[in-house]
């Protein structure tokens, strides 16, 4: 087995026949013996060997460059995976998912976000884009924008809310429609036919704009979800104060846990 570091990438065996040598030969007269052999033998200039093997080295780092933002457009796309999800819907084993995520966690172009479901064991992690990552995709040609505060961990819960309020027999629709515009996270309508929004709420900002706008759009529940008790507490001191009483009994407040839970 052979192996020529610096001149050859990997490892090859040869096998030397066995060749009686008188024990006095001088090295001149084993060169005499190995010239014409040697001017027999085919061979391939060290100069072309490395240049073969710098595009080979190339072509690899071309190859992860493309798996590093192939991975940053899934984030971007589908923000609401989790990690393994992720590796999963790219064909990426662990092994290799992981090294990748290490390395755009390592370059700042992504950040994990846990997500609090309030279930036992191990909490999903989902990944969302820096400014970095955004310019980034930018640079390979992707339009990419910038989402608001909390907007992935609000995907990731309508996803998931969606999934168990479908099983209740709901249809489901995520970003519904408000006024025009998809101002509503999770719209539901029940086996009755009763329209409910759902607003996931990640902090107070805009909570009543969100209100408003669902009670204008007609639907006849509006459900203002969040992973923090105190949120909750905030938005409904905010709506007692600015709702009417018809209004603030169409608006129910719940902590996202207790959604998933129950």
């Amino acid at each position: 087995m052979v192996k020529l570091s610096g001149r050859w990438m990997y490892p090859f065996t040869i096998r030397i026949p066995l060749f009686p040598m008188a024990k006095d030969v001088t090295d001149d007269e084993v060169q005499a013996h190995m010239k014409p052999v040697l001017e027999s033998l085919s061979f391939a200039p060290r100069t072309d060997i490395l240049k073969r093997l710098m595009e080979q080295k190339r072509e690899e780092r071309e190859k992860k460059a493309s798996r590093h933002i192939q991975f940053l457009k899934n984030v971007y796309l589908h923000p609401w995976l989790t990690v393994t999800e992720h590796y999963a819907s790219l064909g990426l084993g662990s092994k290799t998912g992981t090294r990748v995520k290490a390395d755009l966690l390592r370059w700042k172009w992504v950040e994990e976000i846990p997500i609090a479901t309030g279930r036992r064991g191990k909490q999903p992690i989902i990944l969302s884009l820096t400014d970095i990552g955004l310019e980034k995709l930018r640079e390979s040609g992707i339009q990419a924008r910038r989402r608001g505060k909390g907007g992935a961990k609000s995907l990731w819960w309508a996803h998931k809310l969606a999934e168990i309020y479908e099983e209740k027999g709901y249809q489901t629709k995520i970003e519904g429609f408000a006024e025009g515009k998809a101002t509503v996270d999770l719209e539901l309508i029940d086996p009755e036919g009763r329209r409910i929004a759902i607003e996931i709420q990640m902090s107070t900002d805009h909570a009543m704009e969100n209100i408003i706008k669902c009670l204008k759009a007609g639907y006849d529940e509006v459900i203002i979800a969040s992973e923090e008790d105190t949120i909750l507490r905030g938005i409904e001191e905010k709506a007692e104060s600015c709702l009417g009483s018809e209004a603030r009994a169409r608006v129910k407040y719940k902590l996202l846990k207790e959604v998933l839970n129950g």
